[in-house]
């Protein structure tokens, strides 16, 4: 199982280590206008040939990839980040909070993410900060849901309840105990929220809601490529070849990830059994 993931982390960290080195290496090829190469097919000087303002398309491709990578990143970052916070806060201080918390995040939850950010982009404009902003003002609170439903079981269990009996701090308990026990659930959500992101960021800018079209993204190249579907559909197949791979690598990764850590925690809950069931008949036997 663990050998599994280091092959789909490595298979992925390299596609990313390509990426930016072509991107770093061919930094002026995605930008230039070329009129004397308009739409050329694929050949040995340009592996996916040439768009329609003669630029290199493979390279296009690569610079496309790497901003959209990145955006789905920082957008992910950060819904994890809150999600996380209100998340673990609410589930561990309970009541009042707890309640007005969760109707809160019900609320949002009513209305898809997506749907929010094409609303409020179709309305403010579209652009980097805006892009970012809308795409994270609800896309944290399922996480939040989850998170705080993982800490509500994990504070309930015996080893936190006998912390408490033998004085140890609320500090102590959540900060080395509650939020380490959650840190499985962050990874593979994050996992699963970044292709999520992927998605949301390459259909926005497909729609023409999202950052620039000068800019290279894989949603700003399909919706150009789309124009030449009939005459050179490869502009259109190359893009959406390596959105696959990236989704096909990372659900595969989370899939692992999550059954990696759902055997984990089986046998670290069997372990706490065994150990309260001894300390349980020692007392008897006294």
């Amino acid at each position: 199982m663990k050998k599994q993931i280091n092959i789909y982390t490595f298979l992925l960290i390299t596609c990313i280590i390509i990426i930016f080195l072509f991107t770093i290496i061919f930094e002026d090829n995605a930008y230039i206008y070329q009129p004397d190469n308009i739409l050329q097919g694929p050949s040995n000087q340009h592996i996916f040939g040439t768009d329609n303002m003669g630029r290199d398309f493979f390279i296009r491709v690569m610079h496309g990839s790497k901003n959209t990578l990145l955006l789905a990143l920082i957008v992910t970052s950060i819904n994890i980040f809150i999600g996380f916070l209100f998340g673990t806060f609410s589930g561990y201080i309970g009541g009042l909070l707890d309640s007005i918390f969760m109707r809160i995040v019900d609320a949002f939850l009513s209305i898809p993410n997506f749907l929010i950010a094409i609303s409020l982009l179709g309305v403010f404009g579209g652009g980097l900060f805006n892009l970012i902003l809308f795409l994270s003002l609800t896309g944290w609170c399922n996480l939040a849901r989850i998170v705080r439903n993982e800490v509500i079981v994990i504070k309930n269990e015996d080893y936190i309840l006998a912390n408490k009996v033998f004085g140890y701090s609320s500090f102590r308990n959540l900060f080395y105990h509650i939020i380490p026990s959650i840190f499985s659930v962050l990874s593979f959500y994050f996992i699963s929220l970044f292709i999520g992101e992927i998605y949301s960021i390459v259909s926005i800018n497909f729609l023409g809601l999202g950052i620039s079209a000068e800019i290279p993204e894989l949603g700003n190249i399909i919706s150009d490529s789309k124009l030449f579907l009939l005459s050179k559909p490869y502009l259109l197949l190359f893009p959406v070849i390596i959105i696959f791979i990236f989704s096909f690598l990372l659900h595969i990764l989370s899939d692992e990830l999550r059954d990696y850590f759902d055997r984990k925690k089986s046998l670290i809950n069997y372990s706490k059994f065994i150990d309260f069931s001894f300390i349980n008949n020692n007392f008897e036997n006294e």
